[in-house]
């Protein structure tokens, strides 16, 4: 069951070359937001980790990667995005949430 919380999720795994390019991005941007989604991390390799535990639906219904989820405070599935984000479109996305989108 998905957390009811509003989040931002990114699915990576490290033998993905996509992700690899994403990492630094994702990592820029979670050093600097200050909003009101929780940014989530979840490597797909690690079938054990809470954070795959919580988020597998997620993961498991399109298998993308990278791939960016926006879930909202009802653990609802908003926005999926698949593939290489900006930190730009990340804040936009981050802030489409901010706005009620």
């Amino acid at each position: 069951m998905i957390p009811a919380q509003p989040a931002l999720v990114l699915f990576s795994g490290r033998w993905c070359g996509a992700c690899a390019a994403m990492q630094p991005v994702w990592q820029a941007f979670a050093r600097d937001y200050r909003g009101p989604l929780r940014l989530i991390y979840v490597d797909v390799d690690e079938l054990e980790s809470p954070q795959y535990k919580a988020y597998a639906p997620l993961w498991e219904q399109s298998r993308e990667m990278p791939q960016v989820c926006l879930i909202d405070e009802k653990g609802r599935l908003r926005t999926r995005i698949p593939g290489l984000l900006t930190r730009q479109q990340l804040t936009r996305l981050a802030n489409a949430k901010k706005a009620g989108l």
